[in-house]
């Protein structure tokens, strides 16, 4: 029996070596899932992903980051200062592959599928194998965890970190030790995201009060336990309340405490959940809700499940889990997939309790063999349709969001003759995609920084055009189609550009064009 698992409920019996079978393929389909053609879905690399990969570079090259600070656990980005570690997990690829799209979302996707197979080493041991194959399986299978797992963003690893955290806190039982382990690993998480700086003490306060008893027994362990934690948040909270770690705060919190509650329920609406999701095309496909629509079925009775059973302890954290997942985003704005990021797992488990449940309910070997081809035809059916819109349809619908076009366009650009090239007005963070896609040596942009009247990146140009009329017989523009219009230095001098290239989006419509300038030759007289 050691050698077998029996579900008594489901009335199957699973010898172990088809147990792992069963794990290593749904592991394997996590992985493809999120590899595949990832450098091309999503199309285009946007200036967070940018910046994040040449802070890479530039750490691997000189052991700065971009702006010159040495090993900087909070580097400096666009108005702010993030947290590094995402960073610091991508020197090795950038060391083995060089500096391209895919290595900077290569450890994303890593971690994403690892996240699939550290849910089931957790649901399985704290629920059993059914809760754990059916969590796992729909977390490799879930929009929400996917469409994050395929972008270097540094969120991705607070679900990695926080499950890996609860998962070796529930084993304290089994080797009091593990507790030390699990509290480094919620200190590793409050490094991942913002947004863990809210959550992760909140939750860690529940899982004390829900196991007060059995860790005041073995204080040896608790206690060593709590000062790493403090310890780890005490020197985080010491940057976060510095003019640097309050930057992003300023920026996006609200105090308006009318606005936080409506913000806060709507992460639990339906429509963000399963119809619509979050608004903006980096964050969820169009039209696509954060889960599957199915889940408006198993979501709500997987939560009846718990609600039923509260004395339950795991029920009993999945609940505060729930509740207090969407606080950090409830204090910025509505409908922010990215900011509450941490309850993705929780959801999955949530949905895997109704699946388990929907299925206890029915009662006879013949209606309960029913449902499970319903169910998973349903799951298959809503799964293809899902992966075909995002791996065909997506990346046309969402180019222009995730700056598709500026890459293949600066990188025609160096290639060229030209000597200055400039950009136009409605390029956002031209700077950043320049050192991305040029490889520009960290040194010598680090030495530039130090001379503000410098604006040149080898022959990119970064201010007005009108100041190198004269200095260059030719000048090269890379601009959108509609700054062709709105371009008032050459229109002003009387300049006429000609349109040497262009770059299209993915449904053909025209992205980028680079307009040559030819300064030597006046429309009008001066």
């Amino acid at each position: 029996m050691r050698n077998r698992i029996t579900l008594k409920r489901f009335k199957i019996d699973i010898p172990l070596n088809l147990q792992v079978i069963i794990l290593f393929l749904v592991i394997i389909t996590a992985f493809v899932l999120r590899v595949l053609l990832l450098d091309q879905i999503p199309a285009g690399l946007n200036s967070d992903e940018a910046s994040t990969g040449y802070d890479a570079f530039s750490l691997l090259k000189t052991g700065r980051d971009q702006f010159g600070q040495f090993l900087p656990l909070f580097p400096r980005s666009f108005g702010d200062y993030n947290e590094g570690l995402y960073r610091y997990l991508c020197l090795p690829f950038v060391a083995v592959f060089g500096l391209h799209e895919w290595t900077i979302r290569l450890p994303a996707a890593l971690i994403g599928a690892f996240t699939v197979l550290v849910l089931f080493l957790f649901v399985k041991h704290v629920a059993g194998y059914k809760e754990a194959l059916i969590s796992s399986l729909l977390l490799a299978f879930s929009p929400w965890h996917l469409q994050f797992s395929r972008t270097g963003l540094r969120a991705i690893v607070l679900p990695f970190a926080l499950i890996l955290a609860l998962y070796f806190f529930n084993k304290f039982k089994d080797n009091p030790k593990n507790l030390l382990l699990s509290s480094f690993l919620f200190v590793l998480s409050l490094y991942t995201y913002s947004s863990a700086r809210v959550f992760i003490p909140l939750l860690l306060l529940v899982i004390f009060a829900l196991n007060r008893k059995e860790l005041i027994s073995i204080k040896q362990y608790t206690v060593p336990a709590g000062i790493i934690f403090s310890l780890g948040f005490l020197l985080l909270f010491s940057f976060w309340i510095t003019p640097e770690g309050m930057a992003r705060a300023r920026a996006t919190l609200q105090l308006d405490l009318l606005a936080s509650v409506k913000n806060y329920f709507s992460y639990f609406s339906p429509e963000f959940l399963f119809i619509s999701g979050d608004g903006n095309l980096r964050c969820s496909p169009a039209g696509t809700g954060q889960l599957y629509l199915f889940e408006l079925l198993t979501v709500p009775f997987g939560l009846f499940t718990v609600l039923r059973t509260p004395r339950i302890k795991f029920h009993q954290l999945l609940i505060a889990w729930l509740l207090l997942y969407p606080l950090p985003a409830a204090l910025t704005m509505p409908g922010h997939s990215l900011r509450v990021i941490a309850g993705v797992p929780l959801f999955a488990i949530l949905s895997a309790k109704g699946v388990v449940f929907l299925h206890q309910w029915f009662r006879s070997p013949k209606s309960r063999r029913i449902f499970l081809s319903a169910a998973t035809a349903i799951f298959l059916l809503s799964v293809s349709h899902y992966l075909k819109y995002y791996y065909t349809k997506y990346p046309s619908h969402s180019a222009q969001a995730w700056e598709f076009g500026i890459g293949p366009a600066i990188q025609y650009a160096q290639a060229s003759d030209y000597t200055c090239v400039c950009f136009g007005k409605s390029i956002d963070y031209p700077e950043v995609f320049t050192l991305f896609y040029t490889r520009y040596p960290p040194r010598d942009y680090q030495a530039r920084l130090e001379d503000q009247r410098n604006l040149f990146l080898g022959k990119f140009y970064f201010g007005s055009l009108a100041k190198q009329i004269g200095s260059f017989k030719k000048i090269l523009l890379i601009t959108r189609p509609a700054d062709v219009l709105v371009i008032p230095e050459m229109k002003d001098l009387g300049f006429a550009g000609r349109i040497i290239h262009t770059i299209p989006y993915p449904d053909g419509t025209e992205a980028f064009r680079l307009i040559e300038i030819d300064t030597s030759r006046r429309l009008t007289p001066p």
